[in-house]
């Protein structure tokens, strides 16, 4: 269906309220929902979904660039193990704050940023294979 930049956004709808898929759409966003390694307040891992929901307010219609949103913008699921990981890092990390972590501790951490970081690299990896523009939302 075409896009109405004059009319709201579904609420169903991906980013900026646009129905492209990632197969369809020129640039390619990739969710990164972790924050294990935050030094402020937690929340960061929630900040694709709300990027998401934000966006949808955005006006799409823009007098001096055109409408750049046509060749495409979507955004990826989050893939569920990058959650994961991050929740069980915010828990040992949580458990230790009083104290420093134990060297096993930290050891996990960084076990568990690294294979975050690998499949977070794999899906970019992947579409800019196909050609697209890739941008990635964090998260840390």
């Amino acid at each position: 269906m075409p896009i109405d930049p004059n009319t709201a956004a579904s609420p169903e709808s991906g980013i900026f309220g646009l129905e492209d898929t990632p197969e369809q759409a020129r640039v390619v966003l990739v969710p990164a929902p972790f924050e294990a390694t935050t030094s402020g307040r937690r929340g960061t891992a929630d900040g694709p979904a709300a990027i998401v929901d934000a966006s949808r307010q955005v006006d799409l219609r823009d007098i001096g660039m055109g409408d750049p949103w046509r060749p495409g913008i979507a955004m990826l699921d989050a893939d569920p193990r990058i959650r994961e990981a991050s929740d069980r890092a915010v828990r040992i990390a949580e458990r230790r704050s009083e104290a420093a972590m134990s060297a096993e501790e930290l050891g996990v951490v960084d076990e568990l940023c690294a294979q975050t970081n690998g499949w977070i690299g794999a899906a970019i990896g992947e579409w800019l294979e196909r050609g697209k523009l890739v941008g990635l939302l964090g998260g840390d």
